[in-house]
Parts: C-alpha cells; sequence; structure tokens
C-alpha cells in the first residue's frame, strides 16, 4: 500500500512529462506536466496512446516507437516540437516488472529550450 501511495505522490508531484504506456498500447497512468504537454485528461486513461488528436500533431511517430521498444527491448528516443514552440528530448523505454519482464514503455519528455542540432 506504500508503494502504490509513494508512486502516486512522486507522480502527481514531478514536473516532468511522463506516460505509462501498457502493452496493449493503452495509456495506464500520466503525470499533470504530460497532461498539460500532450492535452490529456483522465479519460484518456484506457486508450490506446495514437488516439489523442494533439498526442499525434506534437509527437506522430510515438506508437511507432512503443511498437519497436516493445519489440526490440531497447530504448528509443527522439525531438519533438510543443504548439508553443518548445522543444523536447522524448524518451521511450521498456517498462520491466520487479520479476523483469517488460510489461509496456515508460515515456518521457525532457525540456531542451532549443532546436536540434
Amino acid at each position: 500500500m506504500r508503494l502504490s501511495d509513494d508512486l502516486a505522490n512522486v507522480l502527481s508531484s514531478v514536473e516532468i512529462p511522463i506516460l505509462i504506456v501498457g502493452r496493449d498500447f493503452c495509456l495506464r497512468r500520466f503525470t499533470p506536466s504530460a497532461g498539460r504537454l500532450f492535452n490529456l485528461v483522465a479519460a484518456d486513461l484506457g486508450r490506446p496512446v495514437g488516439n489523442a488528436k494533439r498526442m499525434d500533431a506534437i509527437a506522430p511517430h510515438l506508437t511507432r516507437q512503443v511498437q519497436e521498444v516493445l519489440q526490440n527491448f531497447s530504448p528509443a528516443e527522439s525531438t519533438i516540437q510543443d504548439e508553443g514552440g518548445r522543444w523536447f528530448q522524448l524518451a521511450v523505454r521498456p517498462y520491466v516488472t520487479l520479476n523483469g519482464q517488460i510489461d509496456g514503455t515508460v515515456i518521457s519528455a525532457r525540456d531542451t529550450c532549443f532546436p536540434p542540432a
């Protein structure tokens, strides 16, 4: 129970856009800053990651990247730009359970402030 509470508190307070996506490509969790970046609401939980219009506009290759990470078990990165012109380094990494199983992906976005070189 404490671990669940700890995770909920970390995800709600961290100012980093983070998405947790299941093997079925559906959103399991996201931080408030990911909600703002990708225009997500609670009703998007359980929906496929590519279904949100704004998410597809900002990161059109995200579904493909999630698929590649799940197939290859290796991280993928790309650069995206939000509608306000800010640049982000997007990282898609395997979600590994405590018993070593791949159960989806963890997607994070780091504000880079500048366009890629």
